[in-house]
């Protein structure tokens, strides 16, 4: 057996003044939905107005404590709830708690949705945001 996986090449962007411009910089195939933490809320809002009006914020508690199946499970159920389709996209902000939680979440909603981090932690930046694999912990290890 000899599969052939192609990893596909990204953008990344680095430097100030990119919140507001973060819809310019993406092109969704459907709706925007932003995922994000109560604590950043105000720079989830200025991503969101990047894309249109139309653009809805998903919140979650922050903390290591909250990266958990169940946080995903309530993501999901918030992108049901307010009528994300296969083509909707998740755009995270947030530090590497919310890049893991959120990204989980759009990989597992109707077989994975298109993923943008907006990383807001150093660590974030250098780390969860890269490389495409994301997780939630399970109290047992």
């Amino acid at each position: 057996m000899n599969p052939f996986i192609t990893i596909q090449n990204y953008p990344v962007y680095v430097g100030p003044g990119l919140l507001d411009s973060v819809g310019k910089l993406v092109s969704p195939r459907g709706k925007v939905f932003v995922i994000t933490s109560r604590a950043l809320t105000k720079f989830g809002v200025s991503v969101a107005t990047s894309f249109n009006p139309s653009a809805e914020i998903v919140t979650i508690e922050e903390g290591e404590a909250n990266k958990t199946l169940a946080t995903a499970n309530a993501i999901v159920t918030q992108l049901l709830d307010r009528g994300a389709k296969r083509d909707s996209m998740a755009v995270v902000v947030g530090g590497g708690m919310l890049g893991d939680t959120g990204g989980f979440a759009a990989s597992i909603f109707l077989r994975g949705i298109d993923l943008v981090h907006v990383p807001t932690t150093l660590l974030a930046q250098v780390d969860s945001s890269i490389g495409g694999k994301v997780a939630v912990n399970h109290a047992l290890g």
